[in-house]
């Protein structure tokens, strides 16, 4: 069934909202609000499924306060109509809840709800979670045009879920190579330290000490004394700058091990 002209504006507009969002908290609460809104429902929520597919591991709600869901305590783990969605994965709508013979009734504290919409949310291929609507606030049911638009929607959400994923991939991507390329730039320079002043230094500490042992003038031999041991000390400075740059990780190895350790 083909939507109104009002509703196709409405979901012009949620799409957008949704497909603005890069936060996937925050864009999957957003997403039940506008369902709820774009349905006029009383109550909303997103169920979001396991890696596998077959329970619920998040819960977002709204319609309900924060002591209203205390009270009713655990959240669902995806049985009865919640688990048809699950099992069936396609639109689901019904007058009455509890006149359908799968259903498994409310738990303790539990808002009594007559009417109910569902659809899935499908991102990269696969059932992200459900969509969870009930009580229509203007009228005893939903119709097949809220069913039709909140499929819509539900399409939209899919594409925003998937958007939203991939950012956080980018993201974490992007933080681990700039990590790593500071674990490359402290090791570059570590071993040119290593590699270049210190053995020069060393080098000109080895000619002072024979100049030393040659001259016949012993308080010249003494200043060039002092002036081995404080190439010495700033040796010994430069390798314990060295140690300091090379984190726990490159003790035992070169970067391209640590690299190799940091992947698994």
């Amino acid at each position: 069934m083909a939507v109104s002209e009002s509703r196709a504006e409405a979901l012009l507009s949620t799409g957008l909202a949704l497909a603005a969002e890069l936060s996937l908290p925050v864009l999957l609460q957003r997403l039940i609000e506008l369902a709820v809104e774009l349905t006029e429902a009383r109550y909303g929520a997103l169920g979001v499924l396991s890696a596998d597919g077959t329970h619920l591991v998040d819960f977002v709600t709204t319609g309900i306060t924060d002591a209203e869901r205390a009270a009713i305590g655990d959240l669902p783990h995806g049985r009865g109509i919640l688990g048809v969605l699950i099992d069936e994965a396609h639109p689901l709508r019904l007058d009455d809840i509890a006149a359908d013979a799968r259903s498994v009734g409310f738990p303790p504290n539990h808002p009594h709800m007559r009417s109910f919409l569902g659809a899935p949310v499908r991102a990269h291929g696969r059932v992200f979670g459900n969509i969870y609507l009930t009580d229509k606030r203007t009228a005893p049911a939903f119709t097949a045009e809220d069913e039709a638009a909140l499929v819509v929607l539900a399409t939209q959400a899919g594409v925003a879920v998937a958007n939203a994923r991939l950012y956080d991939e980018v993201q974490r991507a992007q933080a681990e190579v700039a990590r790593l390329k500071v674990l490359e730039d402290r090791e570059r320079i570590a071993r040119d330290l290593h590699d270049g002043i210190i053995q020069s230094l060393f080098a000109v500490g080895l000619g002072l000490q024979g100049t030393s042992a040659v001259i016949g003038d012993a308080r010249l031999a003494d200043r060039i004394q002092q002036a081995v041991a404080e190439i010495d000390r700033v040796i010994g400075d430069l390798r314990s700058y060295i140690f300091g740059l090379r984190p726990s990780v490159l003790a035992a190895g070169d970067l391209t091990n640590a690299l190799e350790q940091l992947a698994h």
